[in-house]
């Protein structure tokens, strides 16, 4: 989350934030913002940190599912990407994390993808809200005589 990025510039590089306000996308509501100086003149920035900071009903239920999102992202590239132990090309992995926003956002229930070679990959959302990601490696022998 955007914020969250800005705390750790805070606790590292505090003189490189300003205050400033930003609008919640959802209820309007100007809230004071620390952002860095480098991205005052970015747009949406500024209302981005003020919407995951906003207390609305909305801001609340679209912080979260960013959140889920981030986080899902994150175990894919656990799971598939540079950080596995067996990563796949990245056109590959990209399947997945086409599927994040529809998960989440309940629009498909879930994927199961057959990457070949014996590598599979499944992801839904489970009953208790969680993005589960799967992957699946097997391995068989055949012997023909």
């Amino acid at each position: 989350m955007l914020h969250e990025e800005f705390e750790k510039i805070r606790q590292t590089a505090p003189e490189s934030l300003i205050v400033t306000t930003g609008e919640c996308r959802f209820c309007g509501t100007e809230i004071d913002v620390e952002i860095p100086a480098i991205c005052l003149d970015m747009d949406g920035k500024r209302e981005e940190v003020a919407t995951e900071l906003c207390g609305c009903a909305e801001s609340k239920t679209y912080a979260a599912k960013k959140k889920k999102k981030e986080r899902t992202y994150e175990r894919i590239e656990k799971l598939f990407g540079s950080e596995s132990q067996k990563p796949l090309p990245a056109h590959k992995a990209k399947v997945l994390h086409d599927a994040v926003d529809p998960i989440v956002e309940y629009d498909i229930a879930s994927i199961a993808v057959d990457f070949g070679n014996g590598t599979k990959a499944k992801m839904k959302m489970t009953s208790k809200g969680a993005v589960q990601v799967k992957r699946i490696d097997t391995n068989e022998y055949c012997a023909e005589i």
